[in-house]
């Protein structure tokens, strides 16, 4: 038991010396990249997280080849209208943080097959079934 005590303070102990260097004693902070951020500036508090991070809806969803069978694996979705996408994983899936969903659209592309959009509307799951394209590929 004596053992199982003394573990634990030297675990408190370690954490609470690696939280004390880690703490910021001043308005700047040291980035991941070692350039110093200022957090305060005309003494108002400036968030270093996004407003897009803290409002936005995560929609989620698959690509397939149309009829169902196959996914479509590095196919990518983008919000159209912004820089805002991102790249279907191995299984086929991906998920996407948008403001104001309700009235976006998202696009769905891949090299071989039409590019296709959908209004998200109130959905948190957006599904793409994508047709190959009729026009053959120059060599």
């Amino acid at each position: 038991m004596k053992q199982i005590i003394l573990f634990i303070v030297f675990i408190f102990t370690i954490m609470m010396c690696s939280f004390a260097q880690e703490a910021p004693s001043s308005p700047i902070i040291k980035a991941r990249d070692n350039k110093s951020t200022e957090f305060f500036k005309n003494k108002k508090l400036q968030s270093p997280i996004s407003p897009m991070v803290l409002f936005s809806q995560k929609i989620t969803g698959v690509v397939y080849t149309e009829g169902g069978k196959e996914v479509l694996i590095g196919a990518s979705v983008i919000e159209v209208g912004s820089t805002n996408g991102t790249i279907i994983d191995i299984d086929g899936e991906y998920s996407i943080g948008i403001s104001k969903a309700d009235k976006k659209i998202l696009q769905a592309s891949y090299l071989g097959y039409e590019t296709k959009q959908e209004r998200i509307g109130g959905r948190r799951v957006v599904n793409f079934f994508l047709k190959e394209s009729s026009q053959a590929l120059d060599k």
